[in-house]
Parts: C-alpha cells; sequence; structure tokens
C-alpha cells in the first residue's frame, strides 16, 4: 500500500490513508467514501479499509450515504483473489454484538449496512 495516497484536500495538504484510520474514532463515512476512489487492488488496501469501516461512525438511518455507493463501486472494481479477504472482514464485522436476531438471522446492528456489500461480494465470486 502506498501511504501518500492523494486524499481529501485539507487546507494543509493531502490526507494520507493511514493518518485517517489513525484519527481517534469514529472516522467520518464521507471522508472514508472519497478515500476509497483512489484506493487500490492489493491486500494491504483491502486490510487498510477493514481497519478504516471497523472504525468509521455508524450510518444513520434515513439519510444517503456515500460510503455505501463508494464501497459497492470499490467492490465491483476488486480483484477476484481479494474478493473472499473482504467477505471474511465484512463478516466479522457483521457477527458483532448487538445484534438484529429475525427468524435465526442474527446480524450487528451498527454494521448491518454492510450486509448488501456482502451480498454484492457472494455474486461476484460465484
Amino acid at each position: 500500500m502506498e501511504i501518500l495516497k492523494p486524499g481529501i484536500e485539507e487546507g494543509r495538504g493531502s490526507v494520507t490513508l493511514m493518518a485517517f484510520v489513525a484519527e481517534p474514532p469514529p472516522l467520518r463515512r464521507d471522508w472514508l467514501a472519497e478515500l476509497l476512489d483512489g484506493l487500490g487492488n492489493v491486500p494491504a488496501d483491502v486490510d487498510w479499509l477493514l481497519l478504516a469501516l471497523t472504525a468509521t461512525e455508524p450510518k444513520k438511518q434515513f439519510e444517503t450515504d456515500p460510503l455505501a455507493d463508494a464501497l459497492s463501486k470499490y467492490v465491483a472494481s476488486l480483484a477476484p483473489s481479494l474478493l473472499a479477504a473482504l467477505l471474511e472482514g465484512i463478516s466479522k464485522l457483521l457477527n458483532r454484538k448487538l445484534v438484529v436476531e429475525q427468524r435465526h438471522c442474527e446480524i450487528s446492528m451498527r454494521y448491518s449496512w454492510l450486509g448488501q456489500v456482502a451480498g454484492q461480494i457472494v455474486v461476484k465470486i460465484i
């Protein structure tokens, strides 16, 4: 992973990927969405993404979510060899507590928005 990738312009220069995840949580969803646009296709980038998703602020109900759209586009462009690693990481987030239990389905309330992305990955793997 390149440490100095172009990111969000913020007065003093570009935000680096590592500086972004080093910020105290919660990380802003809109900023992460912008950083996904330049994210690469190597295992370290997927690891960074999972770390960032873990610390990202929860999705607000009834609001548009630029992160979900950006993540969907990233998954669509992701190399097939990296899909399983991303799916495994998202699965761990979906299995975190607090859970919503509905007819034998338990997923994390905080990360439930990742369910659609997980489905997209499964379809792409198939």
